[in-house]
């Protein structure tokens, strides 16, 4: 499958996703973004026998902040390990 996008003012995450009418939730396809050429790919393995349904999706909502969890007042070792809360790493595709 082979969408086409227009330059995007800041660089969002294109993906490309099927509908599944049984959960009625969009999965998300693996896709790679080519944005010289302005496009997005994924390949479809199986299509559904009757309806398919396919769009071109973007993640626009930018992360939340990260949070570290408190800190020791004092530290006897020479490293320390932080802890906190952030958005997962998303393998680029």
């Amino acid at each position: 499958m082979l969408s086409s996008v227009q330059k995007a003012p800041r660089p969002y995450r294109f993906f490309i996703c099927s509908y599944d009418p049984v959960g009625e939730e969009w999965q998300p396809l693996r896709s790679s973004v080519d944005a010289d050429k302005g496009e997005v790919t994924a390949e479809v393995i199986q299509v559904p026998r009757y309806l398919a349904y396919y769009g071109l999706f973007a993640d626009v909502q930018a992360p939340s902040v990260p949070e570290l969890a408190q800190l020791p007042s004092k530290v006897q070792e020479r490293s320390l390990a932080v802890k906190g809360k952030a958005e997962p790493r998303v393998a680029a595709a």
